[in-house]
């Protein structure tokens, strides 16, 4: 079952990739966000650039 982020705030960002990462038992080597404003200073389709 799938729950929507309450909002695109960076907090609500980050906890549904906690609770993914738990869901899946386990993480990756890295994260590549889509360009969601909440991740991503500049869109790009190649080399976005990822707010810190």
């Amino acid at each position: 079952m799938s729950m929507p982020m309450a909002t695109l705030k960076l907090a609500s960002w980050i906890d549904a990739h906690i609770k993914a990462y738990e869901y899946f038992d386990g993480v990756s080597k890295i994260t590549v966000p889509d360009n969601t404003k909440t991740a991503v200073m500049t869109p790009d389709r190649v080399d976005p650039i990822q707010s810190n």
